[in-house]
């Protein structure tokens, strides 16, 4: 999984435009992604130019290397663990 962060957006982009940005900034097509989401949204009003600033996640299909991403300004590699939520031994209340 890839996480990218800093995509500058105009107000007006919607989240299929944060994905499309993030899948350019990395040069992936749109077949090569599994899956995608964002993540993070702030709000950037320095310099009297206000836009939204995305984090994005992106899930590759499987077999394409993620590690030729590490180095990349702005993205990182992230590992999926799956959420396991374990069964207490005590009644709650």
């Amino acid at each position: 999984m890839l996480q990218i962060s800093g995509l500058s957006l105009p107000l007006s982009a919607t989240e299929q435009d944060a994905l499309e940005a993030a899948r350019k900034r990395v040069g992936l097509s749109a077949s090569s992604v599994v899956s995608g989401g964002v993540s993070k949204i702030s709000v950037d009003a320095r310099h009297g130019k206000v836009c939204f600033v995305y984090g994005v996640l992106l899930t590759l299909q499987p077999g394409l290397d993620e590690s030729k991403f590490i180095g990349v300004p702005g993205v990182s590699v992230r590992q999926t663990k799956p959420l396991v939520i374990g069964r207490g031994s005590k009644a709650a209340g």
